[in-house]
Formats: C-alpha cells, sequence, structure tokens
C-alpha cells in the first residue's frame, strides 16, 4: 500500500543523504563510554557493606563448571556486578530521595526495634508521622491521642518531619507514643517476676528515655509525648522491692554532651556508662570513672536516622563516631544463633570491638556484636555475683562495662528467645536481674506479651 504522504521524491525533491561518517562517530564515542565504564566496574576497589541501605554487598562468587552449568555462576556474578556498580551507593541514595519528595516511602528502610514512633497497636494506629498529646499528669496520664494528617501549613519550617522522624539542623529524633495500657501491663510483669524469683534474686529496671525528651524544640514538643510523665507512671507502678534506676534525670545533667547519637536512634557508650553506675550505686558499688577505660574510636558512623530519612545530606556532611569502652578484665563470650538454644554455641569476644576487628557500617555494632537471643559473659572476676539482662538492643552499649562486677552476665533478648528463663536462673545461680529497655520498648503492646510468655504470665 503507498504511503499517506509524499515522499521526498515525488514532491521533487531529492532524498537525505545519510550522514555516515557522523553517525560512526557517536555510535564510537557510544561504545567507548560504555566499555569504559564497564572496565572501570571491574577493575576499581569494590565496596563490601552498604551504609544506606545497611547490609553487606555481594562478593565476587567463586568460579566452578558445576555453577557455570547451572547457572549459578552467572547469577552471582550478575547480582555482585550490580552491588558493586561504580557510583551506585549515590544513585540509591538520590532515587530514595527523589521517592522521599514525591511521599512515596522507602521500603528498604529499616524501621525502629519495635516501631518507631513507639506506636502501640493497643492505642496507635501505624501511620506517620504521629502527632500525640502528652499526658494529662503522673497520676491520670491521658490515652495517647493521634492523627494522621500531615503537620499543617503553620508549623515551624526549621524542622523536616518525616516518617516518624524529625530532623532539627544535623541531629535527627523520633517521636514517643505513650500508650497507658501496654505500660501498665510493663510494670506488671516486672512485679510479677520479682516476686516469683524473690528467694533467688534481686530485680531491678531502667527505662531509657529517647533523645527527644532532652533536644526536641518547644514547639515541636507536641508531636512527641511526655517523656518525663510517662517515666513517672511506671516507677509508681513498681513494687517497693524493685531497684529502680530513675534515667531522666541522670541524663538531663549531660545532655550536652554526647550521650545520644545523631545519625542512630541508640544512645552512646558514654550514655549508658551514666546509667551503668548509677544501677551500680543501686547495688552498693561504686564503678570505675568513665576515663580509666581504654576506648576505641569509629569514625563517620551513619546511623538508622540516615538511612530512614534516604541518606539525609545534613546527616552525610556530620556523621557520628562511635566510642566503644574495653572491659577491664579479661572475658570470655558465647552465643546462641536460635532462639530455642539448639545448636553448638559460637565463641568469640564481641565486646569493645576495634576498628580492625569490627569494618561493617553498623557501628553501634561495635559495642556488643548483633542481637543474639543468648548469650553468656563470663569474666576472670570472682565476686560471686551473676547478671540476667533482660533486653533489647540499647544495653548493648552497657554490656562491656557488666564485666567490671559480675563473674557472668547472662543475657537475654527476648524478641528473640524461645527458651526456658526458669532453668537459665536456677542453673546459673543468678543473683540479679535487670530489664534493661528504651521507652518505646517497654511501653510497647507486643514486646510486654513476648515477656510475658517468656516468664508464663497470662496477660
Amino acid at each position: 500500500m503507498p504511503p499517506d504522504f509524499p515522499l521526498p521524491e515525488e514532491r521533487g525533491g531529492a532524498a537525505p543523504q545519510t550522514k555516515a561518517p557522523a553517525r560512526a562517530a557517536a555510535c564510537a564515542v557510544f561504545f567507548a563510554a560504555l566499555f569504559a565504564v564497564g572496565l572501570l566496574a571491574l577493575f576499581l576497589p569494590k565496596p563490601t557493606f552498604s551504609a544506606l541501605e545497611n547490609r553487606d554487598l555481594a562478593r565476587m562468587p567463586k568460579f566452578s563448571f558445576a555453577a557455570l552449568f547451572y547457572g549459578q555462576y552467572t547469577d552471582k556474578m550478575t547480582l555482585f556486578y550490580n552491588d558493586t556498580f561504580p557510583g551506585r551507593e549515590r544513585m540509591v541514595e538520590l532515587v530514595s530521595r527523589m521517592k522521599g519528595l514525591f511521599g512515596f516511602a522507602n521500603k528498604d528502610s529499616i524501621t525502629w526495634d519495635v516501631g518507631l514512633e513507639g506506636n502501640d497497636p493497643e492505642s496507635i494506629p501505624e501511620t506517620t508521622p504521629v502527632t500525640t498529646a502528652p499526658p494529662k499528669t503522673a497520676e491520670q496520664p491521658a490515652q495517647t491521642q493521634t492523627t494522621t494528617e500531615p503537620p499543617s501549613a503553620s508549623a515551624p519550617a526549621d524542622g523536616e518531619v518525616r516518617k516518624g522522624v524529625i530532623l532539627i539542623g544535623d541531629r535527627a529524633m523520633g517521636f514517643y507514643g505513650f500508650s497507658a495500657k501496654a505500660n501498665e501491663r510493663y510494670a506488671k510483669m516486672v512485679n510479677r517476676f520479682a516476686a516469683k524469683y524473690s528467694d533467688q534474686l534481686r530485680t531491678g529496671t531502667m527505662v531509657v528515655p529517647l533523645p527527644a525528651a532532652y533536644y526536641l524544640p518547644e514547639k515541636y514538643k507536641g508531636y512527641s509525648s511526655n517523656e518525663p510523665k510517662a517515666l513517672a507512671f511506671l516507677a509508681e507502678r513498681y513494687a517497693e522491692d524493685i531497684r529502680h534506676v530513675e534515667l531522666y534525670d541522670l541524663l538531663a545533667a549531660h545532655k550536652d554532651e554526647d550521650i545520644y547519637f545523631r545519625t542512630d536512634h541508640h544512645w552512646t557508650g558514654l550514655g549508658a556508662w551514666y546509667a551503668y553506675a548509677e544501677y551500680m550505686r543501686t547495688l552498693g558499688l561504686e564503678a570505675a570513672p568513665i576515663d580509666t577505660y581504654e576506648t576505641y574510636t569509629h569514625k563517620n558512623f551513619l546511623g538508622s536516622f540516615y538511612r530512614m530519612l534516604g541518606g539525609s545530606p545534613k546527616l552525610k556532611a556530620h556523621p557520628d563516631t562511635c566510642i566503644v569502652y574495653r572491659p577491664k578484665v579479661n572475658y570470655t563470650m558465647e552465643a546462641y544463633q536460635k532462639g530455642d538454644l539448639s545448636g553448638k554455641p559460637l565463641q568469640g569476644q564481641w565486646l569493645a570491638q576495634s576498628p580492625e576487628q569490627f569494618k561493617g557500617g553498623e557501628k553501634y555494632l561495635a559495642y556488643a556484636g548483633i542481637d543474639y537471643p543468648y548469650e553468656v559473659i563470663r569474666t576472670e572476676n570472682q565476686t560471686g555475683r551473676r547478671l540476667l539482662v533482660l533486653k533489647e538492643s540499647f544495653a548493648n552499649a552497657m554490656l562491656p562495662f557488666f564485666t567490671e562486677f559480675f563473674d557472668e552476665i547472662h543475657v537475654v533478648d527476648y524478641r528473640y528467645f524461645t527458651g526456658n528463663v526458669d532453668r537459665i536462673i536456677r542453673e546459673n545461680n543468678i543473683g540479679e536481674a535487670l530489664f534493661l529497655n528504651y521507652i518505646g520498648a517497654a511501653g510497647y503492646g507486643k514486646n510486654v506479651t513476648l515477656l510475658e510468655k517468656l516468664f508464663g504470665f497470662a496477660s
């Protein structure tokens, strides 16, 4: 069928001549650039860890004819090439930031240990950002009120609020949502535990405030529940024999020091030491001064908030420094990878790792390694003291300090542990138990349920 428009020849003109040399040159430049990028991807030094995604990158696969035949080698090589492509981290960061501008959540972003905003399904819908009303009084705190609406246009413009996190200058902070029901259950659970084991051990507890309690500007206080009143609500419900360590005023006296990270949701080793020294005082012991510890320094730490905000340039420009404090005594460690304690435990020393030992991007792990369901730390002390720590990740920064006074530290991460706590307590002659959680974990219904099940308590 002839075309429905006249050809150049039919219009009386000549057909345009193909500019072969120009096209050939353009193709040559394109393929040369493609080849050069490919060579760079092959021969440039390969990164092994992505700080933005908080994961190890794929390694060069080992060649074998069997792997090649079944396609495994080419699949792994493709993954390695994709993970280590030049400039990949910057491209991932750019895409994440662009998604944030258009309101799309980054599905690869991590969350807090129990939900970064302190969200409790018992009282708060899982939506962000969250605005909350602080408790009215310590005696009768109001149930948390929430809204799914974003901050109004009249909200102060010098703070960036996204995903339940606020960025003020070069510091990011998470909001806290109070749940009276969950906190009531937590205090009751601690009391029942103390009563159950009163014939063998003393029970202590400390609940760590979030940095928002100290650094959130007054005009943003309505976004987060009142932490001092929430902590007072808990303290008033502990039985008299509970060794409660009050941390709000203690840490407030040192808020101008580096007691919290700016790019991560955890506290620092220094903040943990202040709490540790106070706990030791409740036991009639005096902790060694912080300046008597040998330290290791891990620079350029970009933590959980950095990743949650899609690689914030403000945080990246001012990364944290993670200082870890070496135990004063020799010790050994064993860790169980399975919650039911099946399998052979790992042997090693993960407390206060040096930069040579620990090369990952998640530098908070340099304090005590990852969160295993159950760990046992044995020291060369001969004091007769044995401690059980019931914890989530906030306790990790404190674990190296416990080696100063205890022969054994038994560490149970109740989020993953499914074994028999009673057996650990009885067979190891535990004399002290410490519930160590940050305020969002202590007031989170799912966490309390895990603890209740662990001790055989009905809700």
